[in-house]
């Protein structure tokens, strides 16, 4: 284990990744919540893949606004939607005290999605919500149309697919808005997607024909999106 060397942020996320390599052979999922004003821990806990809560006595800082909590928490599954799932992401407009919601594989790859602070959180989680579920809606679209379903690598990357075409579109929206001939206004919960790969990952994922299939979904899913929204 290395949680006593490294930084607060980087302890939590080995944290959970030594928490699920102990139990049961990796097969249970570990939380942790962060206080990104404090930083530091508030709480932990652990729970079956796909269902593990937020502990109790994290629920007072993750329900109220105001709080910049961080919920990390492990994907145990290295092979399959390694990156956050909408349900993770809509964490940041279900608990108004999260601002940030990150996925940590047991190879120390990291998936991170955020939000703004300073919005009327109760007003744009609505549209937040919605442009996220189209963004999935999206994808799922194409994986039908392309027949990809059995794709190992696009099941590895699907996740991470719509997450990059939601940041991208908000991103040129709010580059259109300050445009002085546009009258349209942006998104403003501010949805942000960054990620962090361990090496042998970023070496697969940066090969010529990966790369080349991720900008080939990426783009397909973006012109879907743009379509249904």
């Amino acid at each position: 284990m290395t949680t006593a060397t490294a930084d607060p942020e980087s302890r939590a996320r080995q944290i959970c990744i030594d928490t699920t390599d102990l139990s049961l052979g990796g097969a249970m999922e570990a939380v942790c919540c962060y206080d990104l004003d404090r930083r530091c821990l508030i709480a932990t806990g652990m729970g079956k893949p796909d269902s593990v809560p937020v502990p109790d006595s994290a629920y007072p800082a993750v329900e109220t606004a105001g709080h910049s909590i961080r919920v990390i928490h492990t994907h145990p599954e290295s092979a399959v939607n390694v990156s956050l799932s909408e349900s993770d992401v809509s964490y940041l407009w279900t608990h108004a005290g999260v601002l940030e919601v990150e996925a940590v594989l047991l190879d120390g790859s990291w998936f991170r999605a955020g939000r703004r602070i300073d919005t009327d959180w109760a007003h744009e989680s609505a549209f937040a919500t919605t442009d996220l579920i189209n963004a999935g809606v999206a994808a799922a679209t194409i994986e039908d149309r392309q027949n990809l379903g059995l794709d190992p690598f696009y099941n590895e990357v699907r996740t991470h697919l719509v997450l990059i075409v939601l940041d991208e579109y908000l991103r040129e929206q709010e580059k259109s808005a300050r445009s002085w001939f546009s009258w349209r206004r942006p998104p403003e919960y501010g949805f942000t997607y960054i990620f962090e790969l361990s090496e042998q990952r970023r070496h697969r994922w940066a090969e010529p024909q990966s790369q080349r299939q991720i900008q080939g979904w990426v783009s397909a899913i973006r012109r879907e999106y743009r379509r249904i929204r």
